[in-house]
């Protein structure tokens, strides 16, 4: 169809219905021969492909297609968002799923530390306390902590420098009476006191965080930044 369409008096429809097609490798073939065509009616074509079912090579293809140099004449990648939301949701996506396949690898490396301390921590129900208020590692020892919320009330994990609990705390408290904040409901002071933490976990919902113990030896709080759940919900990371 790329090489004859010009010369076809139905190409546009030809086109269509390729593009239509129940097979996904004809709808490949289809989003690669919109790039030879190159015409605006080609793009419109590829464009509406993107509504169909599409997964990995045709996913690719598409993708590679809408970013090739003849397509590239119909859209603008400055104003995609605003007139044509579709492609930008196809690159977000792809870039998502990029973005997690390096993280991925990235955990997975991270895992094989011979000296990985992994430690689950999770909140008691109605009370406001970690099951775990003590934990210990050595020096730049490589950390994997899962933190599980079970109870109905929004619960995260903070890791700060020693000595900073109550300033944190507070500062968290203070966030409540911002009503952007309150708002977020992430309630994450701006700090470099602040080591490490989880989002705001809802009920029944988990995180985990990877990351090396201070180098550093000392006490190092842990703590719920939910305004006013500081006080008790907290805990010490000692390094050794």
């Amino acid at each position: 169809l790329r090489h004859w369409y010009a010369y076809a008096k139905n190409g546009k429809e030809l086109l269509q219905k390729a593009a239509n097609d129940k097979n996904g490798l004809v709808r490949l073939e289809t989003a690669i021969a919109c790039t030879y065509i190159g015409t605006k009616d080609a793009f419109q074509v590829l464009k509406q492909m993107i509504s169909l079912p599409h997964e990995k090579h045709l996913t690719y293809a598409i993708t590679t297609s809408l970013g090739s140099k003849p397509m590239q004449k119909f859209w603008n990648p400055d104003l995609v968002a605003e007139e044509h939301p579709e492609i930008e949701s196809l690159f977000f996506k792809g870039r998502k799923i990029e973005k997690d396949i390096e993280i991925s690898k990235h955990n997975a490396k991270f895992d094989k530390h011979r000296n990985l301390l992994e430690i689950k921590i999770k909140c008691l129900k109605e009370r406001m306390l970690f099951d775990v208020e003590t934990i210990s590692a050595k020096k730049n020892q490589p950390i994997k902590l899962q933190f599980f919320n079970p109870d109905v009330t929004p619960h995260n994990f903070v890791l700060v420098e020693p000595n900073s609990l109550e300033e944190i705390g507070l500062a968290a408290n203070n966030m409540a009476s911002d009503p952007s904040a309150a708002k977020k409901g992430e309630f994450i002071p701006r700090s470099g006191k602040i080591i490490v933490h989880t989002k705001m976990l809802k009920q029944d919902e988990k995180e985990v965080l990877r990351f090396k113990a201070p180098s550093k030896t000392g006490e190092y709080p842990y703590l719920c930044t939910f305004p006013g759940h500081w006080t008790i919900m907290k805990g010490i990371l000692h390094v050794k």
